[in-house]
């Protein structure tokens, strides 16, 4: 069992078995966990924190690109944020913290890039909120791996 990301707005999706799913998230979550500065961007990090197989089950932690909670006043600031983090994990920003060389997870950043490139403010429609299962304010972020975290703590603890 795997898991889909999507972007049905163009058609385009990224298969990713349980276990690439749970390193790409690992990846996002260092590079933005670092970089996230305003309350969307905390909250977009937590959001993806929340996409744990140890909270959801295997193989229902995809997601598609219109249930992040775009607004269409900022959504191209948004877009930037969403872009740089992916970026940054492509540059492989703090793979150290992971304990191992995720070998195949490139592709998926690539792959992920171009999706969120691809996904244009027409797509928003009606503004949208957050849907986290778990809010802190402010944010919490682990002590060992300075991510924020989910309800049930750290993705990175819990994924080892």
């Amino acid at each position: 069992m795997g898991n889909l990301i999507t972007n049905e707005k163009n058609g385009e999706y990224l298969q990713l078995s349980n276990g690439g799913t749970s390193v790409l998230i690992s990846v996002l979550l260092l590079s933005g966990s670092d970089v996230a500065e305003t309350e969307w961007e905390q909250n977009f990090v937590a959001w993806l924190a929340e996409h744990d197989h140890s909270l959801l089950g295997p193989g229902m932690c995809g997601f598609d690109l219109n249930d992040i909670a775009w607004n269409n006043k900022d959504f191209q600031k948004q877009k930037i944020f969403v872009l740089k983090t992916i970026h940054r994990a492509m540059k492989k920003h703090r793979w150290t913290a992971l304990g191992y060389e995720p070998p195949y997870v490139g592709e998926s950043l690539i792959k992920l890039r171009d999706m969120v490139d691809h996904y244009q403010q027409s797509h928003v429609g009606k503004d949208r909120e957050w849907e986290l299962q778990f809010k802190a304010d402010p944010p919490r972020k682990c002590p060992k791996h300075a991510v924020f975290e989910h309800a049930s703590g750290c993705y990175i603890c819990l994924d080892n």
